[in-house]
């Protein structure tokens, strides 16, 4: 639990410094048409299933417009930098997860695994990911590959079978294609 408490602080810092520094509060890119039409949909009381799950250029993102959509009704509005430093509390999660898998499976390769892991996530490699705030699909894949996994490796009972095969199925709506 230390170990991962640690890895998580250590990832919302650097998380948290790449967004101050580099963060822009303007929507970039395909904000503009991913979110703006969702957010739109949601104001007007015009949301449905079909626009949750419509695909956005080759992505089908529901899970980032849930998360999205509920920051934007959160804050009353659209701010792209809160969004960047809301999602950094979900990747740190996820990595404090890993190191703490990596902790107890990798052996003898345990601590190049964790310092690989954190020089890896916090990189500007994912700057991308970091920076952009509907780049989250890609956390969202994460967390259901590794809750799926997790609960297939350490809970085999038939309803943590059930409730994988069900992350499963509606992992393909984190950033499928």
């Amino acid at each position: 639990v230390r170990l991962a408490v640690l890895v998580f602080i250590a990832m919302l810092a650097g998380q948290g410094l790449w967004i101050y520094f580099f963060g822009v509060d303007a929507p970039q890119g395909d904000q503009w048409d991913g979110e703006f039409f969702w957010y739109k949909a949601l104001v007007t009381n015009n949301a449905s299933l079909h626009g949750l799950i419509a695909p956005h250029n080759e992505h089908r993102i529901a899970a980032t417009r849930l998360f999205n959509g509920a920051i934007f009704f959160l804050i009353g509005g659209w701010r792209p930098i809160v969004v960047m430093y809301a999602q950094a509390f979900l990747i740190s999660g996820l990595v404090a997860w890993l190191s703490v898998l990596l902790n107890k499976y990798a052996g003898s390769w345990r601590n190049f695994g964790l310092v690989f892991t954190l020089i890896a996530f916090l990189s500007p490699y994912s700057w991308q990911n970091t920076l952009g705030a509907f780049q989250n699909q890609f956390y969202f894949m994460l967390l259901f590959a590794f809750a799926v996994i997790g609960l297939l490796a350490w809970c085999p009972s038939w309803p943590a079978i059930v409730a994988a095969i069900v992350i499963a199925a509606l992992s393909p709506f984190t950033t499928a294609g």
